[in-house]
């Protein structure tokens, strides 16, 4: 009895339920959100058709831009960097095509190329530090040319064997010697840093070109990391300039990292190398790196100016 009693109570529950649900949305309910989502539909498609005519100009700016860099930039940078060579360190994440640009720009001002060396993922990889002490430790034990601080950390000693492979403190450059190879032996044997073709020279200027910050919990280290052996290059050339995307001074990237330590007295950085005034502006950086002079250029944060010769205030720039 009490068994048919809980199922009647248990149907009537259900159709009450039933009855106040048509009950309110055929009464009260029924125009809630109807009306209000139409409005709401017709406001952000107007929205988005303003974004997307907003989009489309900053495209089409863009496109000018590079237009424009494209045409002057040649003429603007020509004879700038002669009697110079400069070697390039890619570090994770360079866009290849951004790379080709710079180094076609560095060739119309005059410059020499000399080596080409890829930074590879695992060297930033915070799990494989075991690996980079070891071997940097050995290495620069093995070439007493490399003069490295005492307490230089793990990255600061990998810096400073980059710098030695890819750089000289003479004016002009240097050949590529028995010690350089001899680095570059190791480091790419332990799958850290490889190069492109045969090297044709250490560079009295170094470009090293960013890519954009890393996304996951294994590249958080990268940026510090990145930064440590960008600093720890510079007494090993005449010059170091860092260069990456926009992206790159913001979020934790390597440009950011770079202008917020001390090292930013040491390299000069540029950030939006992903445009092309940001290219001309890289290489006319470089340039006045090989004068002695550092800055910070582009249009993130606390810039010089969009380039050196341009500059909106004098606040990082020496």
């Amino acid at each position: 009895m009490l068994s048919f009693r809980y199922h009647v109570a248990s149907l009537v529950a259900v159709f009450l339920a039933l009855a106040a649900g048509i009950a309110l949305g055929g009464g009260p309910l029924q125009h809630l959100g109807r009306g209000t989502s139409d409005q709401d539909l017709a406001s952000a498609r107007a929205a988005l058709a303003n974004q997307r005519s907003r989009s489309a100009d900053l495209q089409r700016q863009t496109t000018l831009a590079d237009q424009f860099a494209a045409a002057v930039g040649p003429r603007l940078v020509a004879g700038k960097l002669t009697g110079h060579t400069v070697s390039l360190v890619l570090l994770p994440g360079a866009d290849p095509q951004v790379v080709s640009d710079l180094s076609a720009l560095v060739s119309r001002a005059g410059g020499r190329l000399g080596g080409t060396f890829s930074v590879q993922d695992k060297t930033t990889q915070s799990a494989n530090r075991q690996l980079v002490d070891a071997l940097t430790s050995q290495l620069a034990a093995q070439q007493k040319q490399v003069s490295l601080p005492p307490a230089a950390s793990t990255y600061e000693r990998l810096g400073g064997l980059l710098g030695r492979l890819a750089g000289s403190t003479t004016k002009g450059g240097a050949a590529y010697d028995a010690p350089a190879v001899s680095i570059l032996a190791g480091l790419d044997t332990a799958g850290l840093v490889t190069s492109k073709g045969q090297p044709q020279g250490r560079g009295d200027l170094v470009l090293v070109v960013a890519g954009p910050p890393s996304a996951g919990a294994a590249a958080e280290a990268a940026p510090a990391i990145e930064e440590a052996v960008s600093a720890a290059m510079a007494p090993m050339t005449r010059g170091v300039v860092v260069a990456g995307p926009t992206s790159s001074a913001t979020g934790g990237g390597v440009v950011q990292v770079l202008r917020s330590d001390n090292a930013a007295r040491q390299v000069t950085t540029v950030d939006s190398v992903d445009t092309g005034p940001g290219r001309v502006a890289t290489v006319l950086a470089l340039a006045a790196a090989a004068g002695g002079g550092h800055g910070a250029y582009g249009v993130v944060g606390d810039v010089a100016g969009p380039m050196p010769g341009a500059a909106v205030n004098g606040s990082r720039s020496s």
